[in-house]
């Protein structure tokens, strides 16, 4: 089961999540190679800049992130909507959980464990959405990488947290990068829309509070 951590929900905590849950290989990282064809450029001119501000920044949106494990991918959908809704959904081989983090409540629905939810009236959360604004006045370094067989252009961003690899086929982005000595985890992006459907936040019947 992914482990929960409220405090800031940003990309490199998805990532870092990720990294956590996988046991095995990913299927990219034996199955990637990287050249490098221009380092030390300004983030603001970069295709992840202009990504993140078009689709994530002051938007509601959708999307979809999978890691593909040899035992079975690990999918979480996020929703974020204008309102300061936060949705997670969180699928693995071996559970499936939903999030729902608004402005006074935390509540977690816990679906092939026990037919129960958790409620916290006091949210820790902070929310921080995708947004342009992480990248600026940093530098990248780009370059291609095939991953899979396929060539995809990549610009490689680092800070404390590491070193991360943001991979497009064309203006889409297709696959995030946590890049490490032991392995690489490659994180498939998929489904992005920019809307968040309200109906996701709905909590199922025979889902009882549990109090704690």
């Amino acid at each position: 089961m992914f482990k929960k951590n409220y405090y800031v929900l940003i990309i490199l905590s998805i990532l870092l999540l990720f990294c956590g849950c996988s046991k095995n290989d990913t299927k990219s990282d034996k199955q990637s190679t990287i050249k490098y064809t221009s380092k030390n450029q300004k983030a603001e001119n970069s295709k992840t800049f202009q990504f993140f501000k078009q689709n994530f920044d002051s938007n509601e949106y959708t999307m979809t992130l999978t890691n593909e494990n040899e035992d079975g991918d690990e999918v979480i959908t996020i929703g974020i909507s204008t309102d300061g809704i936060v949705y997670e959904d969180e699928v693995t081989p071996s559970s499936h959980e939903t999030t729902i983090t608004t402005k006074d409540t935390i509540t977690t629905i816990y679906y092939n464990t026990e037919s129960y939810r958790i409620e916290k009236n006091e949210t820790e959360l902070q929310l921080s959405l995708f947004n342009s604004k992480d990248f600026e006045g940093k530098t990248y370094n780009a370059g291609n990488e095939n991953i899979k067989g396929k060539e995809y252009y990549f610009e490689e961003f680092s800070d404390e947290y590491g070193v991360q690899r943001y991979c497009f086929e064309g203006n889409n982005l297709k696959y995030i990068v946590k890049v490490s000595e032991e392995k690489n985890i490659y994180i498939k992006v998929s489904d992005i829309i920019n809307s968040f459907d309200k109906n996701l936040i709905n909590i199922p019947n025979g889902y009882e509070l549990y109090d704690y």
